[in-house]
């Protein structure tokens, strides 16, 4: 499309200049589409979001082998990657821009957030994206699209995940959406799941000395990805029925308070039983380690 910011008869001496082909006519030279080139580069240059400055050397490399069938991975420094990297499946990328046109860059972003903040938590990672994203036009745009995205996955669940909905609804807060803006079903999810969290209350993680997250079972009913860190959004409790219970602690990450989180332990299972209903105050659990186990311990608020 031509831009009329940068018409030929506007500006004919920078943009459009011009010489006579053996014919006689006028045609445009190469330098004319060259800087035709940067001007209409201009406003998507300004507007692309970058890295911070300690991840912009992250290597990103393109490898669907790598994200496992997903759209990207990200790891963290190690050694034979001192800064990290960031994998991304263009595949994926492909199918989710697809249907919706430009979602698939909040990945990557969120592959970014995972290696600013040190951690595995998704949620977190969610959180930052949308916080970045949400800064700029371009950004929001983003947000926008990815929003549209998750809100189809709907009750569509994964334990590190949660729901789509859950996932939509951390963009929608984080990018600070207007609510105007959010899809009919996902003010509904928000309401039905505002309900559940002043009828059961969440789910509580403490710990004296480490950050601990793990994948909660109660009842052998899968609630999702728990954290100690103090932002994390953890589940609320669900239905509880009978007084006896029991609780379990799957694939916990021991890791250091504070930066860098350096993990300690990986890949611990950790079980206990309890007795209660559901109550407002939702449910506490301490947890502690030592010689490379977690003990738990549940108590109402």
């Amino acid at each position: 499309m031509r831009n009329p910011d940068l018409s030929c008869s506007l500006l004919p001496l920078l943009c459009c200049p011009l010489r006579l082909d053996a014919r006689g006519e006028r045609t445009p030279t190469v330098l004319s589409f060259v800087v035709l080139f940067l001007f209409a580069g201009i406003r998507i240059g300004e507007a692309q979001w970058t890295p911070p400055p300690l991840l912009q050397n992250v290597p990103v490399r393109d490898d669907c082998a790598r994200t496992n069938g997903g759209i990207g991975i990200s790891l963290q420094p190690t050694v034979f990657e001192p800064r990290g990297a960031i994998f991304l499946c263009p595949k994926r990328t492909f199918e989710i821009d697809r249907a919706h046109p430009g979602a698939s860059f909040f990945f990557r972003v969120h592959e970014y957030g995972h290696l600013a903040l040190r951690t595995r938590n998704e949620a977190l990672a969610d959180a930052w994206a949308a916080e970045q994203l949400g800064q700029s036009a371009s950004g929001r745009r983003t947000l926008n699209a990815v929003l549209s995205y998750f809100n189809d996955l709907g009750k569509r669940f994964a334990p590190m995940y949660g729901t789509g909905y859950d996932r939509a609804l951390t963009v929608a807060q984080s990018g600070k959406i207007p609510l105007e803006r959010w899809p009919q079903s996902l003010a509904e999810y928000q309401q039905r799941l505002s309900q559940k969290r002043a009828r059961n209350g969440a789910v509580h993680l403490h710990a004296n000395n480490q950050t601990i997250d793990g994948i909660l079972w109660i009842d052998d009913r899968l609630v999702g990805f728990v954290s100690t860190a103090e932002d994390s959004r953890n589940p609320p409790v669900p239905n509880l029925s009978g007084s006896e219970h029991r609780l379990r602690l799957q694939d916990a990450w021991v890791s250091d308070i504070g930066p860098p989180n350096k993990p300690i332990a990986k890949g611990i299972d950790a079980a206990a039983s309890f007795q209660g209903a559901n109550s407002a105050d939702g449910l506490s659990i301490c947890l502690n380690y030592e010689a490379e186990s977690v003990e738990i311990s549940v108590s109402d608020r």
